[in-house]
């Protein structure tokens, strides 16, 4: 369900052995083949191993490679030559079609002929370095794609991860591995565990380079990911460079521009067709928010639309169509949908440019922190169906019989529903409660808790509106009590009566099977004060019915 995020560079990596959730380094030279779609300035790599250098100067996804002595040059590592690697192949695609010249370890010169796609096979080499002498304009390198020998470690790596689902091993080259966490988990602390033979294991990014192991020994290293409690928030800030977004966003037809901002230095310019799309299905989407303009004298249209398989989008869940170059904000709330790609398109004159800036799609908790208090009991009511499965909580709902409440259980609890949580062992303590998008139990309308409404309203018990709110006693006696000028937040939960019942109050059960209503005068059974004299009805102050302390 769910997908990993496409890379800034993305490895395919032929020499990977793969055994169930297990990944091993090879042992012996294989091509390995690293391709670079998008560039980007700071990091100057293919893979591990490979890295590009220019002269010239990075725009957009592309570098620019203007004309005579400015190279373009790609090299391998010093580690990977330690270890036995050499190019055998480069091949890059240019913005146009023009003779580049290439020399390999610093020889000399050699013609390529006209082309968009350059390709230079054969080789048996350190570093690559084209150029070419195209005088009237500059020429871009838009992807690169590199063949060399995998370098071959006096030891072996393998790699496998501590829960399946939970991420990935991608590939493990010489003695690197590679790993990414599914859509909402993280790397755990520590992110990795050696788990046979001795090694340092160092770890950048998604990247971990295991080093200092014995010759001829295997090493193997699990990487450990774990539950992320939010889910990460998607953000375009087009004064950075626009690469920079490539593990979020997925940009067509949308170019980096100065081109009337609306704040900073750069804005992302459009035209018709253009999209923008989450490059992974978001879990639980929370608001949409974006500026956005038309052409000089043209209208735009903006739409955002959803769907859960990046094909199928069906109809726009918003639209707005914006004329001239003032920008206006785009507000869509998501938090209906669940596990979906999110899409922003722009129907616009090709011929005159509209423009978005700031883009924030904000994402809602994937697990929900849910507490129960010191006595193990709490209510409990959420925006978002929960699946409390396994969680070491009950749940149920409260339904009235005669003068009683009756606990009935569920596990999966829908969207806005009151519920009752009673902590396993009567402990209190704080639970990550996973969102779900699983039908939710069936809760009936004879549910007699009622969603908390904030500190706004007032709840006071009278004979018309016959209203308990949980806590404990002076005596530590955890039930539901008249409310008294209370208030109640709106992720809590009350419970309301037929007032046609007279009830003093709903006191908890040890064993969680119901909650026993206390009258005025008992339904049988005898009633004691504390120093165990029998009363003939009950005391203001602590009684003892059926063998329980109730407050009256």
């Amino acid at each position: 369900m769910k997908q990993v995020f496409n890379k800034v560079w993305l490895r395919v990596c032929m020499l990977v052995a793969v055994m169930t959730t297990a990944f091993a380094g090879t042992a012996w030279a294989e091509d390995v083949t690293a391709t670079l779609t998008k560039f980007t300035a700071a990091s100057g790599k293919v893979d591990p191993f490979v890295t590009y250098s220019t002269t010239g100067a990075l725009s957009g996804h592309a570098i620019t490679v203007p004309a005579s002595s400015d190279k373009f040059t790609v090299s391998l590592t010093a580690e990977a030559l330690t270890y036995g690697s050499k190019i055998h192949s480069i091949e890059f695609v240019a913005s146009d079609a023009h003779a580049w010249h290439y020399s390999v370890d610093n020889g000399s010169n050699q013609n390529l002929s006209s082309s968009k796609t350059i390709t230079v096979s054969g080789l048996d080499c350190e570093s690559v370095a084209f150029s070419h002498d195209y005088t009237y304009t500059n020429l871009t390198i838009q992807s690169v794609t590199v063949t060399y020998t995998a370098p071959v470690f006096p030891y072996t790596v393998t790699a496998e991860v501590n829960e399946e689902g939970w991420g990935t091993i991608q590939s493990v080259v010489g003695n690197v591995i590679t790993a990414k966490p599914t859509m909402g988990y993280v790397f755990a602390e520590p992110a990795y565990t050696v788990t046979e033979g001795t090694a340092t294991v160092t770890q950048n990014g998604n990247e971990f380079a295991v080093t200092e192991a014995a010759e001829g020994t295997t090493v193997k290293v699990t990487i450990n990911f774990d539950r992320s409690s939010v889910s990460p928030e998607y953000k375009v800030d087009f004064e950075s460079a626009l690469t920079s977004y490539e593990e979020s966003w997925v940009f067509s037809g949308v170019e980096q521009s100065n081109y009337i901002y609306h704040a900073g230095e750069n804005c992302g310019r459009a035209h018709n067709g253009s999209t923008i799309t989450t490059t992974t299905k978001i879990t639980s989407p929370g608001t949409l928010t974006f500026y956005a303009r038309g052409g000089a004298d043209a209208t735009a249209t903006w739409s955002v639309n959803v769907s859960s398989d990046g094909t199928n989008w069906g109809d726009a869940v918003t639209s707005k169509s914006i004329t001239g170059t003032s920008y206006q904000k785009v507000e869509v709330n998501l938090g209906e949908y669940s596990d979906v790609y999110v899409r922003i398109s722009c129907s616009a004159n090709s011929g005159s440019y509209a423009a978005i800036d700031d883009i924030d799609l904000t994402t809602l908790a994937s697990l929900i922190k849910v507490s129960v208090s010191s006595y193990g009991y709490a209510t409990f009511c959420c925006d978002r169906a929960l699946d409390f499965t396994n969680s070491g909580i009950q749940v149920s709902y409260l339904t009235l019989d005669g003068t009683r409440l009756v606990y009935n259980p569920i596990n999966i609890v829908g969207a806005g529903v009151p519920v009752v949580l009673v902590k396993a062992g009567g402990t209190n303590g704080e639970v990550e409660i996973p969102v779900t998008t699983e039908t939710p139990d069936e809760v009936p309308a004879t549910n007699v808790l009622r969603r908390g409404q904030g500190s706004s309203v007032i709840l006071t018990y009278s004979a018309t509106n016959k209203v308990f709110i949980l806590y404990a006693d002076a005596t530590h006696n955890i039930g539901f009590y008249r409310a008294n000028e209370s208030t109640v937040a709106m992720d809590r939960a009350y419970v309301v009566i037929d007032s046609d019942v007279n009830v003093k109050s709903f006191v908890f059960d040890e064993n969680a099977t119901g909650i026993e209503a206390i009258h005025n005068a008992a339904e049988g059974g005898a009633i004691y004060n504390l120093a165990g004299q029998r009363l003939q009805k009950m005391q203001k102050g602590i009684n003892i019915v059926n063998g329980k302390k109730v407050l009256f």
